[in-house]
């Protein structure tokens, strides 16, 4: 992720110099290559072009945190973790009474839902199996689109359902990957959405600046900044982490951590 993030940054950095030099370089950047973009908003500032790169911070601090959780025993005591990730979830509501912005992007806020992934997987590693019906990969995706249709009139009342809304979307999405791995769909596994999972990290890089880079309004905009994002992402692909994920390094050292039990051993 880091090489995919480096490229991004200094790729934005040369894009906003040539076509937007009005806007400041490095008071925002360093809070996106330090993962402190989330926390450094909460306080007031404005990362304009990386206000995204927000959810980076709260990935990457959740690989500072869940390591040591899991050598404290975290993975055996399940129904403590299920009781926390519902004290987070209602931690965020409580967040979200005083501060909108706070709720939307801490990490402590966000916490729920990567709670959420580590349970289900953690349950899927001790064999649990649980009664879904068919399709239910597919309702519930089509209940997250719907889900992301919910409107809103301005910025203000997107942070105000953005408290709660959240929060219903990572359940539906813990539904959606409990039940994708239990049936394993077939339509999950087409080529097409197969390459679009293989660019999607540095799809989500790229996608937010690159929807505000054609100088003009309506469809035509969002339509030519879709395929800008989609076309960096595929070159940071082929030329980053493409090459990365096959090195023989990485090879190794996913062979090293499996046989010494890093990757799987510490959950049992």
């Amino acid at each position: 992720m880091a090489p995919a993030l480096a490229f991004y940054l200094v790729g934005i950095a040369i894009l906003i110099w040539a076509f937007r030099p009005s806007v400041p370089i490095w008071s925002t950047r360093w809070p996106a290559a330090t993962y402190l973009s989330n926390y450094v908003q909460v306080a007031g500032a404005d990362l304009i072009a990386n206000r995204h790169t927000w959810s980076l911070a709260v990935e990457e601090h959740f690989y500072l945190i869940w390591p040591p959780l899991v050598i404290l025993g975290a993975t055996k005591k399940l129904r403590l973790l299920a009781l926390v990730i519902v004290v987070f979830a209602a931690w965020r509501l409580v967040v979200g009474t005083q501060d909108l912005i706070w709720a939307y992007l801490g990490t402590d806020t966000n916490a729920y839902a990567l709670g959420i992934g580590c349970l289900l997987a953690c349950l899927r590693h001790r064999g649990v199996t649980l009664p879904i019906p068919p399709r239910t990969a597919e309702v519930g995706i089509g209940a997250l689109v719907l889900l992301s249709f919910v409107p809103f009139a301005d910025q203000q009342q997107l942070y105000q359902l953005a408290v709660w809304v959240p929060p219903v979307g990572a359940a539906l999405s813990g539904v959606v990957i409990w039940a994708a791995v239990a049936q394993s769909p077939s339509f999950l596994t087409g080529r097409v959405l197969v390459w679009f999972g293989g660019i999607s990290y540095a799809l989500y890089l790229w996608h937010a600046p690159m929807l505000l880079v054609p100088n003009f309004d309506g469809p035509i905009r969002s339509i030519v900044g879709v395929a800008l994002s989609i076309g960096l992402a595929a070159i940071s692909w082929k030329l980053i982490e493409g090459p990365i994920s096959r090195s023989r390094l990485r090879g190794r050292l996913v062979s090293r951590d499996t046989v010494d039990g890093v990757a799987t051993g510490i959950v049992r």
